[in-house]
Parts: C-alpha cells; structure tokens; sequence
C-alpha cells in the first residue's frame, strides 16, 4: 500500500485506531449491524421492529464466521467465531442479546449483567464480576469465571444498553487458557466502543 493511501485510510478510520494493536485497521462488519437491525420484538400477535440496534466494528473481519442462531426467534440472532473453529467451543466469540421491556418490565443493563453472573455460578466455583464502566444509560462489565463443569475457563467482556424498548447486549467471550491477554484487551476495547444506534424509520424488514 502506497504511502498517500496509507494516509488516506486512517484519515477515514479516525479513532478507530485507538483499537489497533497490530498492522490490520478495524473494519465494520457490515452483515453484523444489518442483522442486528433487523431484530423483531413479538407484540401482542405480531413482531415489529426494534427501536434501536447495536452497532460494532471487529479487528480483523477475515478472521470471523457468522453463525446464525435465530432458529426462528428474535434473541441472540447472530454470533461471530474463529474462521474454521466449532461453535459449540470456539476460543472466543462475539454475540448480541436483547430482554425486551414489554416481557421484563424491571429489567436494567445492571440486572441484566448480574443475571449474567449468577447464571455463571451455578457451572462454575470461581466466579468475579467487575464494572468497567457505568454511566446512566450503559455499562461495561468483565466476567471470569474459572473451574467450571463441562466447559473451558472464560473471560466475557460485555456492553450492555438501557435501550429505548429493551436492553441490549453485546459481549465477547474468550478461552482463558487459550487466548492471550493482548487479544483480550483488544477485544476489550472493541466492546468498550461499541454503540447502540436509533433504527431509521423508514426500515422495514419484512
């Protein structure tokens, strides 16, 4: 790559390169953001849109493979793993969730995250919860949790959204043993700028 596109290119990318921590940008990956826009909420009989959709730019977009897990249902409708690693034990993964208010009236991103962790307890003997960050409308958290019962040790790092018509969350989970800290703290600053964007009123996705 010349030299003027180099310049070119991270004039464009800006403060994406905050989560540069080798030689290859951060890119959009554009299929994970339609999809998250394409999210549906059941409301009395029928699915509408939601009002809002995460939006998230992954290093290395060669490196993943979606993996739809719709099923025919509104959460969980995506996640990214390694290129050529089984989804039932990737060494990382990235996913999305959502707990819509019109089912969880009292739900919050900080209930949302300690559900998270209780339900790490009951397979694990170890397990920490930290917040990274917590503002009004969003908060940041990290998850270890260690010995555990049919699966590896794991770190989960999470960003989860007061949205306007639920809670939404974005999280990257890691083998412990498996993945270095570098990578860890990369994705961590993935996560950490992460977004929730309104959906455009004329979407339909019907």
């Amino acid at each position: 790559m010349t030299q003027h596109k180099q310049r070119s290119w991270f004039a464009i990318a800006g403060i994406l390169t905050l989560l540069l921590t080798s030689c290859s940008p951060v890119d959009s990956v554009r299929p994970f953001d339609r999809q998250q826009a394409a999210l549906l909420i059941k409301q009395n009989t029928h699915f509408v849109p939601t009002r809002e959709w995460i939006s998230i730019q992954l290093p290395q977009p060669s490196h993943w493979q979606r993996i739809n897990q719709s099923f025919g249902t509104t959460n969980s409708p995506i996640m990214y793993i390694p290129r050529g690693e089984n989804r039932d034990n990737p060494t990382e993964s990235v996913q999305t969730d959502l707990s819509a208010y019109i089912y969880y009236p009292h739900i919050t991103a900080k209930i949302l995250m300690e559900k998270r962790a209780a339900h790490s307890k009951q397979a694990c003997q170890t397990v920490t919860l930290n917040i990274l960050q917590e503002t009004a409308t969003h908060l940041t958290y990290r998850l270890m949790s260690e010995h555990c019962m049919k699966r590896d040790d794991t770190v989960e790092i999470g960003k989860a959204f007061n949205g306007a018509d639920a809670v939404y969350v974005v999280y990257y989970t890691a083998n412990s043993h498996s993945v270095s800290t570098a990578r860890i703290r990369q994705m961590t600053s993935t996560i950490a700028l992460t977004t929730l964007r309104k959906q455009d009123k004329h979407f339909n996705p019907f």
